[in-house]
């Protein structure tokens, strides 16, 4: 295959700590399990809407029960659904998880209330889990109630040693140690297998054949790859600054400590995938007076329907699919194999 290269803009911290890197040959997609019945965190990503949190046969167990506790520990509603909206591409899965533990507290003839003069939280996790185990639950599935569980909990005031005990990271031990064996011996695919789609793709904007809605998704997947991010945290761009030959985005990064990152999408030697020039082709056609922020940056027309993040899951992975790549493969293992390039090619992705 052809050797593509370009100049990758790192994430740069607020306080411009940056380093460029050259993207070259033998990335490799990584598949992403999806034993647990969870989907991969990207293609779950969900703002959720405001609603009447009093109707409450319309939200799963796992958000009432989420939303009980932070209220019974002096929320307003107001407040929880600020926090709710903020938990972005992880909600779906923490509601998904603690629905889990929703149905073993009624199960076990236990009240919600509880839950929030719990004597020893870590038996109670423990117990939990262990329950879980004994039904046999996935190991991913095992990982997703973990962590939805201790979230709820370190909100409503749980020391952090409670919450990160010891005998749960125990019992929990060997099912980390078996999904990182697994990861080991993932099957992986060459990214040049989408960047020569992509080139593909190039032909029919040439020949205008592509919608804008088509050319906006194979921008927003180059700058996946170029900028090394997660569709998460291209959701919640904003547009600050766009040259000739750079764009500038600001976003918050979710995983770990949450911080505001800079991205800047540079100039590339081959123009056939050129972030900037995809970007330009479609975002110089949309609508002038949508606002290029969170949650509205990636979309065309303010008579359609808002892109919401599953729906540029969803395009993205219709890409992934008219290369060739295998449906079991994600959004997110678009990033696994920009990393994996870097790795192979000795640089630091720290």
């Amino acid at each position: 295959s052809s050797d593509h290269r370009t100049e990758v803009a790192r994430p740069i911290l607020v306080y411009r700590t940056s380093r460029d890197y050259s993207v070259v040959d033998q990335t490799r997609l990584e598949r992403v399990g999806n034993d647990s019945g969870l989907q991969d965190e990207e293609e779950t990503i969900v703002s959720p809407s405001r609603r009447n949190v009093h109707v409450q046969g319309l939200i799963q167990p796992g958000e009432r029960l989420f939303r009980f506790l932070l209220e019974d520990n002096g929320l307003k509603q107001a407040v929880v659904q600020r926090v709710v909206e903020a938990c972005h591409g992880q909600w779906r899965i923490h509601v998904s998880a603690l629905t889990v533990l929703a149905k073993y507290i009624q199960n076990n003839n236990k009240q919600l209330k509880e839950q929030r003069t719990l004597e020893r939280p870590s038996a109670f996790m423990t117990n939990f889990l262990s329950d879980l185990m004994g039904k046999d639950a996935s190991d991913n599935s095992l990982k997703s109630c973990r962590g939805a569980l201790a979230v709820p909990l370190s909100f409503i005031g749980y020391m952090q040693e409670e919450v990160y005990n010891k005998l749960v990271a125990q019992l929990m031990k060997l099912v980390f140690m078996k999904t990182r064996h697994k990861g080991r011996e993932i099957e992986q695919w060459d990214l040049n297998v989408l960047l020569e789609q992509i080139i593909k793709e190039e032909v029919e904007l040439l020949r205008s054949n592509l919608s804008i809605e088509e050319t906006m998704t194979i921008s927003l997947t180059l700058c996946l790859i170029f900028t090394v991010t997660r569709l998460a945290e291209q959701f919640s761009a904003t547009l600050i600054n766009q040259t000739e030959n750079e764009i500038t985005l600001e976003a918050v990064k979710l995983k770990k400590l949450s911080r505001i990152i800079v991205l800047k999408i540079k100039e590339a030697l081959d123009q056939r995938i050129y972030p900037v020039r995809w970007w330009k082709a479609w975002y110089y056609n949309r609508d002038n007076d949508l606002n290029p922020t969170t949650g509205h940056l990636q979309n065309t027309s303010k008579l359609n329907r808002i892109n919401s993040p599953d729906s540029l899951s969803k395009g993205i992975r219709s890409l992934m699919q008219k290369a060739g790549i295998a449906r079991g493969f994600t959004v997110t293992s678009v990033r696994s194999a920009t990393i994996t390039k870097l790795i192979n090619t000795q640089y630091s992705i720290k």
